[in-house]
């Protein structure tokens, strides 16, 4: 494949990308991070509504795409509703590295994205005035029983994405959500 044929094929696919993506500021970060084509599973989750508050669980094999579908769902939902989202993730790891991504993809929107991970004592303020929680089961956990917070948080969020939620049935995280 030339130089040439390459662009000619990427400019194609982002002609196709944009059929599916409205969103500017998606659009761009997806094209930064070279994902020019969406995958079968992502496009049938955006024709049956995932850009329209409809509730999915997505289930497919590991690499097949769901964890785009998770930050599209999350994304367009900040861009185009204003509205909260959390992002959920079995371990602490998995949260740095999502955390990490979110902020250096939608920071400079104005997405204003907050890791709340283990022990770490993060400001009741950080979590009310952060667009995007990224957290894990287990902390999630502990904010919902954060009566105070409770109360001036959750009625805000109308996202969340559960990534990894097979990780629930494993003995060793225990089975809440």
């Amino acid at each position: 494949m030339t130089i040439l044929n390459y662009i000619n094929e990427n400019e194609s696919n982002k002609e196709e990308l944009r059929n599916y993506i409205n969103e500017n500021h998606i659009f761009e970060v997806l094209i930064k991070n070279n994902v020019y084509n969406l995958r079968d599973i992502q496009k049938e989750a955006i024709e049956k509504g995932l850009f329209f508050k409809k509730n999915f669980l997505v289930c497919a094999p590991s690499g097949s795409g769901k964890t785009i579908i998770g930050e599209l769902a999350i994304a367009n939902n900040y861009f185009t509703n204003s509205g909260k989202g959390v992002y959920l993730v079995p371990y602490k790891a998995i949260a740095a590295e999502k955390f990490k991504y979110f902020k250096k993809n939608y920071a400079k929107y104005g997405l204003n994205v907050v890791l709340s991970i283990g022990d770490s004592e993060i400001d009741e303020k950080e979590i009310i005035n952060a667009d995007i929680v990224i957290t894990t089961f287990e902390k999630l956990d502990s904010l919902i029983r954060n009566f105070k917070l409770k109360n001036n948080w959750l009625h805000l969020i109308t996202t969340i994405v559960i990534d990894e939620i097979h990780i629930l049935g494993d003995e060793y995280r225990g089975f809440k959500l």
